[in-house]
C-alpha cells in the first residue's frame, strides 16, 4: 500500500474573514452604485470602482484564499447585475465571468512582476498597476463583454469593447490604490499630523471638490466638451500630493472620480447621446489621476530613500564614534571638507574653531613641517 502524501490544510484566521467580509460590504457597494450610472443600451460607463476593489481583494489577500474572493465576490456581482435590472441574465453572466477573470489574471501579474503585492510608493508599483491593472488585462478582458452587448445590446463592438476597457482600467487607478494604501496602519497617517495641517488638509479637500464641480457643472454644462481650464483641479491635486504624501493623493484622486460620476449621474453621463462627452471625461481622469498617483510614488520613493540615507549616516556615526576614530572627507570639486568632532578634539581644537576647507589641515601645521 502506498502512502498518500496529505496536502497541507490552510487555516481561515479571524483577520481573513473579517478582510473577505470587508470587500464583500465595498464590492456591494461599488457594483451597485456604478450600475446606477451605467448607460444602456451601450454600455458605457465614466467608471466601474467595483473592479478596482476586485484587484485590490485578491492583491491584499493570501493565494490561497483567492478562489474564495474569486466566488465570493463574483457572486456579489452577479447578484448586483441582476437585482438591480440593468442586464438580463445572459449578459449579466458574461459579464461576471469576464470581470472575474479580469480582476484575477490583472492581481496575478501585478504581484508577480511586483514579487507580492505593491504598496504603491515606489514608481515601480505603480507602473505594474498601469501596464497590468489598467491597460492590458482590461483589454483582453473586454472582448467578451463587447461581443455579448454587440448580440444582445445591438452596440458597436469597438465602442463596447474601449468603453469597457477604459471604464475597468479607471476603476483600478483610482480605487485599488486607494484601498491598498490605507489598508495599512492608520497610525502612520494620523500620528504626526498637528490640528493645523488637518485644517489645511480639509480646506484643499473642500476646495478641490468645489473647483471639480465648477468644471463639470458651469464651465461645462451638458457634457460640452471640457474646456483648457478644466484641469484646474491637478493643482490642488499636486498640492495636497506634495504636502501630505501618497494616502492623501490617493484620497484626493478617489475624491475627484466621484465628484465626476455624482456628476454623470445627475446630468445623465454629461452628454445627450454616449460619445465624445464621456470619452473626454475619461481622458480627464485618466490623465489628473494617473499623473497624481505617479507623483506621489515618485515622492514617496525618494522620501524613503532620503531616510534609508539618514539611518546609514546614524549607524556611520556611531561606529565612528564607537571606534573613537577621527574622520574628515574632502569634496574635490568645491574644495569643502568636513571634520568630525573626534578628529578636531584630537587635534586639540574644537569643532567650531576649524574652517570648513581643504587648506584646513595645512593651515594647523606647524610652517617647519610643512615641506615634511
Amino acid at each position: 500500500m502506498t502512502e498518500t502524501a496529505a496536502l497541507p490544510s490552510v487555516a481561515w484566521r479571524r483577520a481573513d474573514i473579517l478582510r473577505l467580509a470587508v470587500f464583500a460590504v465595498l464590492y456591494s457597494v461599488a457594483a451597485h452604485g456604478a450600475l446606477l450610472f451605467l448607460v444602456l443600451p451601450s454600455g458605457a460607463a465614466l467608471i466601474w470602482p467595483a473592479n478596482g476593489v476586485f484587484v485590490a481583494a485578491f492583491l491584499m489577500s493570501p493565494r490561497s484564499q483567492w478562489w474564495a474572493v474569486a466566488a465570493l465576490l463574483g457572486v456579489l456581482d452577479l447578484v448586483a447585475e441582476l437585482t438591480t435590472g440593468a442586464l438580463p441574465l445572459v449578459p449579466a453572466l458574461a459579464f461576471t465571468l469576464a470581470l472575474t477573470a479580469e480582476a484575477a489574471v490583472a492581481a496575478w501579474l501585478i504581484s508577480h512582476f511586483r514579487n507580492g503585492s505593491p504598496t504603491c510608493n515606489r514608481r515601480a508599483d505603480v507602473h505594474a498597476l498601469l501596464l497590468w491593472g489598467c491597460i492590458v488585462v482590461p483589454a483582453g478582458a473586454a472582448v467578451l463583454p463587447a461581443l455579448t452587448m454587440h448580440a444582445w445590446f445591438g452596440s458597436e463592438i469597438l465602442r463596447a469593447w474601449w468603453w469597457w476597457t477604459v471604464a475597468d482600467g479607471l476603476g483600478v487607478l483610482v480605487v485599488t490604490p486607494l484601498l491598498l494604501v490605507w489598508g495599512r496602519r492608520l497610525k502612520d497617517f494620523v500620528a504626526p499630523m498637528p490640528p493645523s495641517k488637518w485644517a489645511e488638509l480639509i480646506g484643499f479637500f473642500v476646495a478641490l471638490v468645489l473647483v471639480t464641480r465648477f468644471v463639470f457643472i458651469h464651465a461645462n454644462p451638458e457634457g460640452a466638451p471640457l474646456a483648457t481650464y478644466s484641469y484646474l483641479p491637478f493643482l490642488l491635486l499636486l498640492w495636497i500630493t506634495m504636502r501630505f504624501g501618497l494616502r492623501a493623493a490617493t484620497l484626493a484622486s478617489f475624491a475627484l472620480a466621484a465628484v465626476a460620476l455624482w456628476y454623470e449621474g445627475q446630468a445623465g453621463g454629461g452628454i445627450d447621446s454616449v460619445g465624445e462627452g464621456l470619452v473626454a471625461l475619461q481622458a480627464f481622469l485618466l490623465v489628473l489621476a494617473g499623473a497624481n498617483l505617479l507623483l506621489a510614488a515618485t515622492l514617496a520613493e525618494r522620501e524613503e530613500a532620503g531616510r534609508l540615507l539618514d539611518e546609514s549616516r546614524k549607524r556611520m556615526e556611531l561606529a565612528l564614534e564607537g571606534a573613537d576614530l577621527g574622520l574628515w572627507d574632502w569634496e574635490c570639486d568645491t574644495g569643502l571638507a568636513a571634520f568630525n568632532p573626534r578628529w578636531a578634539e584630537m587635534l586639540g581644537y574644537d569643532l567650531a574653531e576649524l574652517d570648513p576647507g581643504a587648506r584646513t589641515w595645512e593651515d594647523l601645521l606647524h610652517p617647519d613641517d610643512t615641506a615634511q
